[in-house]
């Protein structure tokens, strides 16, 4: 992680803090799995898209190829299949 972090030329703080939030928006979502706490899936997961969107500036500003930015994509697509679907639910 410790590479990953001076790759993206990410400060020590806010790795931390993407990392925090990451846990916090996947507890979102299984949270979110209850029938009566839509709202709270959705959000997690539009956090989890907003995420990836920022990680995807990252690897852009570092110049990465899709390779490396292709987990970012499949999990920000992800969220967003999530969200579309609990929301129609």
């Amino acid at each position: 992680m410790r590479q990953a972090r001076q790759h993206l030329g990410i400060a020590v703080g806010l790795f931390k803090a993407i990392g925090v939030l990451e846990v916090l928006g996947a507890a979102g979502v299984i949270i979110g799995l209850h029938e009566d706490l839509t709202i709270i899936a959705v959000l997690s997961a539009a956090g989890l898209v907003g995420m990836t969107i920022g990680a995807g500036f990252y690897h852009q500003k570092a110049g990465d190829t899709m390779k490396e930015w292709l987990p970012a994509v499949a999990m920000g697509s992800l969220a967003v299949a999530y969200a579309v679907f609990r929301i129609g639910s």
